[in-house]
């Protein structure tokens, strides 16, 4: 987990309050987005062996820990269209 400090992705093990459970899917999708936007800040975008690379690191943890909580398509919404991964954190979950 070189490239995402851990700090970004503890939203991803908390609860939100409604929605439904999340899906692998989803939950791959927020690891990459936020292993992105964390790259595009350290001026290595479009690393697509270090966005993998990252993802594979944090299966075993982030990804079990994010399958099944909640989540609502709002979340997902922000998740997309956030431009850093404070906005992630702050605005997202």
């Amino acid at each position: 987990m070189k490239a995402v400090h851990r700090a970004f992705l503890l939203p991803l093990l908390l609860p939100l309050a409604c929605g439904r459970p999340a899906t692998r899917a989803e939950c791959d999708e927020i690891v990459v987005r936020i292993t992105e936007l964390e790259l595009k800040a350290r001026g290595m975008a479009g690393d697509p062996e270090e966005v993998r690379a990252t993802r594979d690191a944090m299966e075993k943890t982030t990804l079990h820990d994010c399958v099944g909580r909640r989540l609502n398509d709002k979340a997902m919404a922000c998740v997309r269209a956030a431009t850093t991964t404070q906005q992630i954190v702050g605005e997202c979950f």
